[in-house]
């Protein structure tokens, strides 16, 4: 009896020891549910988006934006100053925290789209990653550093860090193959050609250009000086029609510095064109030359190219697949999901 006792009593010990921890268990785990949750701004397509990869995502455009606006190396008070500005009747941080979730959510579909597709990571893909990962570790001064500055920064461990530029990697890869498939009909390239000509036909001409504008700290060319120029552009022009190499000529009395750099080819749509420019390129041959005086002196121009529907339409093409996968990303972005709205606005993204 003493002996059933005490083996009850052991038992009873084992039961309640059991419980306890079950309940401790339990109420970690619970803890650790709520603290995932209080990380959770929205769940998109199966993903969950969190706060630290809204802060990461927000870092990189902070740093673009930033740099953009001349602050690297600036005072905290005009660091805040710019991100309390105002953008549309909104303080700068609140617009580019929701972009930045916009991509987010953009990113989470995409991911989405991959797996159900079975689209993966391969071997190269990987590989960069690695690289990129190897690169954040040393240029943070090694990986216990690195972990820091991540924890820190967006609360990330480097597994986080690695999982979002894979899923970066992903959705990027998924777009690109999405969007080759698309078919685009050839009458809706020629409509687009059509309706947007101006944009999309282009011509390519090549340029002597003699000079007559002056640098700032030299006096202005005297009329003579003009009339001397004036004759010598119109001499070349003379020597190009009767036969003589166009890029020869170029090579010997082009004055423009730029065209030693990027040669003496210029191709333009009527969009971007000069008007005075425009109106000739547009009506002559190819291999008509002729003079036109601009500001900066007088050019001999030759028509080198034309370029029409064939030039054009792969680029069309390209563009409407493009146009099309962004309408697909609408509607996708259209399906029902809930945003944290406390969680985002509480979350100060300057800290």
């Amino acid at each position: 009896m003493k002996y059933n006792k005490f083996v009850s009593f052991i038992l009873l010990s084992v039961i309640i020891f059991s419980l306890s921890s079950c309940s401790s268990l339990d109420k970690k785990n619970q803890l650790d549910k709520n603290e995932n949750e209080n990380n959770i701004i929205t769940e998109v397509a199966g993903e969950k988006i969190t706060v630290s990869e809204l802060k990461f995502i927000f870092g990189h455009i902070r740093s673009i934006l930033e740099e953009d606006a001349n602050l690297l190396g600036a005072d905290k008070e005009q660091i805040k100053e710019y991100w309390e500005s105002d953008v549309e009747g909104k303080r700068r941080e609140d617009v580019v925290k929701r972009e930045s979730l916009e991509d987010l959510i953009e990113m989470k579909i995409l991911v989405s789209k991959a797996k159900e597709e079975n689209i993966q990571l391969d071997e190269l893909d990987n590989g960069e990653i690695d690289q990129l990962l190897e690169q954040y570790i040393e240029a943070n001064g090694g990986e216990d550093l690195a972990k820091i500055k991540l924890q820190n920064n967006f609360g990330m461990s480097l597994e986080d860090y690695r999982k979002i530029n894979e899923e970066l990697v992903l959705s990027a890869k998924y777009k690109k193959e999405a969007v080759k498939k698309i078919e685009i009909d050839i009458e809706d390239i020629k409509k687009y050609y059509d309706d947007n000509i101006d944009e999309v036909e282009m011509v390519t001409i090549k340029y002597i250009l003699i000079l007559t504008e002056t640098y700032l700290d030299e006096e202005p060319m005297t009329e003579d000086e003009i009339a001397e120029k004036r004759k010598l552009a119109e001499d070349v022009l003379d020597m190009a029609e009767n036969g003589e190499d166009f890029d020869a000529l170029s090579e010997e009395y082009n004055e423009d510095p730029e065209s030693r750099l990027y040669g003496n080819k210029l191709t333009f749509s009527r969009e971007n064109a000069r008007e005075d420019l425009k109106e000739w390129a547009f009506s002559a041959d190819v291999g008509e030359l002729t003079m036109l005086e601009v500001p900066a002196g007088f050019m001999v121009l030759k028509l080198s190219e034309k370029h029409g529907f064939e030039f054009a339409s792969e680029g069309i093409k390209k563009f409407l697949q493009q146009l099309e996968f962004e309408e697909n990303l609408a509607e996708w972005k259209k399906q029902d999901f809930e945003i944290n709205e406390e969680l985002l606005d509480s979350l100060n993204m300057l800290e």
